[in-house]
């Protein structure tokens, strides 16, 4: 019988070695990392969920946070009103098996549903980064900031601007209140509720 030579076992432990993940900011950062900072933006969503009504506290002076009053989307509402009205080159109405072209497609899809939302309406429409837990963004016509100088341009009229965004992106949702995404786990607001 032949016996073969074994390698001893070490007595040392093996380390658990975790493999940095690439974050969309292009910094590699562990799994673990990146899970713990996902559940404090989650936390922090929940403190600062979007509002139908702004709280008359965020309404005046120039200390107050960053709110954009406008309309989540989501992948499928904005595929629903881009290839409703055509808004897509015929490369880029199939969903893509590869995510990066995928990722293209959609980013395509949303810039080409913006430009025609501002032609359509005649408004420029802004795509802030906001908290819109589970959505991809948001439009937005202005900001608590900017809300004043807009109603004396525009008039205080914004209702026929969301019911023609509804209706194009399939959506039953109303226009709301969210925060800007700067205001982040850093950001301490004077009111209580809103801190983690």
């Amino acid at each position: 019988m032949v016996q073969f030579a074994t390698k001893p076992k070490s007595s040392r432990k093996k380390r658990s070695v975790e493999t940095p993940a690439k974050t969309s900011s292009g910094k590699y950062r562990t799994r673990t990392a990146v899970k713990a900072e996902r559940e404090l933006w989650e936390q922090l969503a929940a403190k600062r969920p979007s509002y139908l009504w702004l709280d008359k506290r965020f309404r005046y002076g120039s200390s107050k946070p960053i709110l954009h009053f406008g309309m989540t989307y989501t992948k499928e509402s904005i595929m629903h009103c881009a290839l409703r009205n055509d808004l897509l080159p015929p490369i880029y109405q199939e969903e893509a098996k590869d995510p990066a072209e995928e990722a293209r497609r959609i980013c395509m899809a949303v810039w080409e549903v913006k430009l025609f939302f501002e032609k359509q309406l005649g408004v420029e429409i802004l795509m802030p980064s906001a908290f819109t837990h589970g959505q991809l963004g948001v439009f937005s016509i202005y900001s608590n900031h900017t809300r004043v100088k807009w109603v004396k341009r525009m008039g205080d009229n914004h209702r026929p601007i969301w019911d023609f965004m509804r209706q194009e992106l399939g959506v039953k949702q109303f226009a709301a209140w969210y925060w800007d995404i700067k205001y982040g786990a850093s950001y301490v607001c004077k009111y209580e509720e809103f801190n983690l």
